[in-house]
């Protein structure tokens, strides 16, 4: 129980003095104001008893400096009248609390990076996410979170990815690093939500031609002795056959061929199976193979059927087929090939879809459409190895 308030009263010579405490002086020291007459002395500790009851310490406590500073902090808060000074420093209080509770954006991707490691997402998309991340570590990465507002961290961005492909594709690899950040507390809301993707130009989607795409499938072969390639592609590609097949006529993703086995390849259904955790979405789906790309697969001897679809050293017998075949410039060309020619033959957008594991159709629509003719279409689709022409396909794509 606090002690009971007591101002005494003394006699200095021939005045009275009021011993005020200095908790309860409006200097915040000890007052000692004096009268003429006990009376006067009396009435005057009277005054400060009431206001102690009524106000508490604090207010007698209200120096002339800090009554200026609060005529300044009302001042600020005029333009919005519905806002108390409490309820300004309630607010404060609370994100000073925050700030002191996040962390910096560097430790905060650290913690983003170490989540999706464990989820077991690919080898490629951690290789991407370092990459961006690195970059923007070396700008904002020792700024507290909580102070990162979206015009900082844009301005930040458009320093590092100079291009809107690169700057948008930052920001599908930032933000959930930032959804994090709220989930933790470590920050209000998420700053990402205020920053807009930049407009990227429609860029022509590279293809190759029926030519081309016969020449990649032939330059599946031994190039130990090839001298018109450079000399650290000159390796053996021939078991790369069924992965550049695989990729030609049935669009599965550079990253995704390379975690494909042979069990994911049901010739009796005449499916390609590619896993959730294997997937560049994360969700499953079955694309149904062509003809022409059973006929590819199955030249290969059962026995070798087993295991990986790609061989040791893959990278390079991948680069070896590009270089000899001569579209080592042109990157995810076997996938666009693909989808040009399927989309030319069948006009079928969900079914395309599907296949390619795109979750709309809208990248179908905007560079696929009315590329190549349903001729050319006819000509990719009977590339195999006896060159027999499929009547199915005939009839569907002369029609």
């Amino acid at each position: 129980m606090p002690r009971p308030v007591t101002i005494p009263i003394r006699r200095r010579g021939t005045r009275w003095q009021v011993s005020i405490p200095a908790r309860y002086s409006e200097t915040g020291a000890r007052a000692r104001p004096s009268f003429a007459t006990k009376k006067k002395a009396e009435l005057h500790r009277i005054k400060v008893m009431a206001e102690i009851r009524a106000h508490g310490a604090s207010a007698r406590n209200l120096t002339p400096g800090k009554a200026e500073e609060m005529a300044k902090a009302m001042d600020l808060l005029a333009e919005w009248p519905e806002v108390t000074l409490l309820d300004a420093v309630r607010d404060y209080a609370e994100r000073r609390r925050k700030r002191e509770r996040s962390v910096t954006f560097e430790k905060l991707w650290e913690e983003h990076v170490a989540i999706k490691t464990a989820e077991g997402v690919s080898d490629l998309y951690l290789r991407d996410m370092g990459r961006t991340g690195g970059e923007l570590v070396a700008k904002i990465g020792r700024r507290n979170v909580a102070d990162l507002e979206p015009a900082a961290i844009e301005k930040a961005m458009d320093a590092c990815f100079a291009t809107p492909r690169r700057f948008n594709n930052a920001v599908r690899n930032i933000r959930p690093a930032f959804t994090l950040a709220v989930r933790r507390g470590y920050t209000y809301a998420n700053p990402f939500e205020r920053i807009a993707m930049k407009k990227q130009p429609v860029r022509e989607i590279g293809i190759l031609t029926v030519d081309e795409a016969k020449a990649a499938i032939a330059a599946c072969r031994d190039h130990s002795k090839n001298t018109e390639i450079s000399k650290s592609y000159r390796v053996d590609a021939t078991p790369a056959l069924a992965a550049v097949a695989i990729q030609l006529f049935a669009g599965v993703r550079p990253a995704e061929i390379t975690r494909l086995d042979w069990s994911d390849v049901a010739f009796d259904h005449g499916t390609i199976r590619i896993s959730g955790k294997h997937a560049k979405t994360r969700s499953a789906r079955i694309i149904p193979m062509e003809d022409n790309l059973v006929s590819w697969l199955k030249t290969i001897p059962e026995a070798e059927r087993t295991g990986p679809v790609c061989p040791s050293g893959f990278q390079r017998k991948m680069q070896a087929v590009r270089s000899a075949a001569g579209f080592s410039d042109r990157q995810d060309v076997l996938r666009h090939t693909f989808a040009t020619y399927h989309l030319a033959a069948y006009a079928d957008v969900n079914r395309l879809r599907e296949a390619m594991g795109h979750e709309t159709a809208d990248v179908l629509f905007n560079h696929y459409r009315a590329v190549v003719t349903k001729q050319d279409a006819l000509k990719f689709w009977l590339i195999a190895p006896d060159e027999k022409p499929r009547k199915t396909l005939i009839r569907e794509v002369t029609a």
